[in-house]
């Protein structure tokens, strides 16, 4: 049995409503609202943090392959998806490969990664969609559309949670959106044109194709699970097929979060398992240039992975923006006050390991753990006995700072020094806390991966706290 063996999401904490967007631009109404990344986030701190939500500790780095899907990438010439599996600790023979270009490409990469498996190339791979920043002009139709967000699927042979019985792929070029590789924004021109010739058609030849070649019919399903550019056409898909829209469609999110990009359909899809008993079968589709159109089975080792409140969650640890402006910054519409960082690739090199993998050194004579890379133990005073270890991504903070003067979107940036469980003291900076007033001594924290800044006009990344929020 061949098919998903773990999976997990990520939604950043910020929130824009859309009754926000259209104050600002003197327009009425405004329902809805949609999903932030904070200003240090991008699509590859966004998917690294989908992943932690998938598996844990050693499992993340058993994995032989890493795809990552996104239209957002932050690089045109370089593998997100191979710094991504340096960080996770993946092994250097792990393969690694970007997928891009498309809205389908989640499960464009979905598929690959099954298939790769199935030909018995690889025993397990790790598939992340993410995007962030995929953007509407100010003030444009689609602003308050389009949110950011991660997914992340653990594809195996053992231990399946929802085994893969048909697929069917369909490609048709009609251009809905899109966007030149000089574009900051995505583009598009009549709305109603590519709702009913683009979306509306395509997808139900697609989906009508493999009912027809697997002779399913609407109520096999107990659940169905569609992307969609808007609420409007997601509706009327399910009512051409008759799909219970109480008992068996999954909610398209895009009230709540917005569309997000590559990783709609696989967000979605987490949400979908929440109520999944084993025997169900599963109808997954997405769309762009085509669409994909998946079947899956639960299995009896679904309930046990199961979290009671897992995606309810994300939904609920929430935080509106206070403005319209702080949203613009975040997404730097607007050039702010600007930092010269210092920066050498062969520094970060020789750092990486604690930089970037979050490894620390453990003395072999008297178990001290450092966060540093010494040679001399400051405990028992031996030379050369530290081992890498793994250390913690939880803790609590030693002492802490606040900076008003430093650049920052949303001062003041608070420097904390984190006691690690476990063992191991690092100092960093706190993202994801917008009141500075919450931060404590001893308030328990979790460790993320955010961008630091941007020097040689490269995305530098560093490990971060967040507090715990319940």
């Amino acid at each position: 049995m061949i098919g998903i063996a773990a999976y997990g999401a990520y939604l950043p904490r910020y929130r824009l409503a859309a009754r926000m967007i259209n104050e600002a631009w003197g327009r009425p109404g405004g329902r809805g609202e949609k999903v932030v990344g904070y200003f240090d986030e991008d699509s590859l701190t966004m998917g690294l943090s989908a992943v932690y939500h998938c598996l844990l500790g050693d499992s993340i780095e058993k994995a032989e392959a890493l795809y990552f899907a996104s239209t957002t990438a932050p690089f045109k010439e370089k593998l997100a998806s191979t710094e991504m599996a340096m960080i996770l600790n993946l092994s250097p023979e792990a393969r690694t490969l970007d997928i891009g270009h498309s809205l389908r490409s989640g499960t464009s990469a979905l598929l690959a990664a099954i298939e790769t498996v199935k030909a018995g190339s690889l025993d397990s791979a790790l598939v992340v969609a993410s995007d962030c920043g995929r953007l509407e002009i100010p003030g444009g139709f689609n602003e308050a559309a389009w949110g950011d967000g991660a997914a992340a699927l653990a594809i195996g042979r053992e231990n399946v949670l929802l085994n893969l019985l048909h697929h069917y792929c369909y490609s048709d070029e009609l251009t809905h959106f899109w966007r030149r590789a000089d574009d900051r924004y995505v583009k598009y021109e009549d709305i109603r044109f590519p709702q009913v010739m683009g979306y509306a058609r395509i997808m139900e030849s697609s989906i009508g194709n493999i009912l027809k070649e697997t002779q399913y019919k609407p109520a096999d399903f107990a659940k169905v699970v569609v992307d969609a550019p808007d609420i409007r056409s997601h509706q009327a898909l399910m009512r051409k097929f008759g799909f219970d829209s109480e008992t068996q469609v999954q909610d398209s999110l895009l009230g709540v979060t917005g569309s997000l990009g590559t990783a709609h359909p696989l967000v979605m899809l987490v949400a979908a398992l929440q109520g999944v008993k084993p025997g169900d079968k599963i109808l997954l589709a997405s769309y762009g240039d085509g669409s994909d159109v998946l079947i899956f089975e639960a299995t009896d080792a679904l309930p046990e992975f199961q979290e009671q409140d897992g995606f309810n969650a994300l939904l609920d640890r929430k935080e509106l923006i206070s403005s319209y402006t702080k949203y613009l910054a975040f997404t730097k519409t607007f050039e702010t006050e600007f930092q010269d960082y210092y920066s050498s690739i062969s520094a970060f090199f020789r750092e990486r390991d604690r930089f970037s993998r979050l490894l620390g050194g453990k003395c072999r004579n008297c178990g001290y753990i450092t966060t540093l890379a010494l040679r001399v133990c400051p405990n028992c005073r031996k030379k050369d006995q530290f081992e890498n270890m793994r250390l913690a991504r939880r803790g609590v903070v030693f002492t802490f700072t606040q900076e008003w003067y430093y650049p920052s979107p949303e001062p003041p940036t608070t420097l904390a020094v984190i006691d690690l469980e476990g063992g191991g003291r690092v100092y960093c900076q706190m993202t994801d806390c917008s009141d500075p007033g919450i931060v404590k001594i001893g308030m328990p924290v979790e460790m993320t991966v955010r961008k630091y800044h941007e020097a040689l006009d490269l995305p530098h990344y560093y490990w971060k706290c967040k507090p715990i929020y319940t």
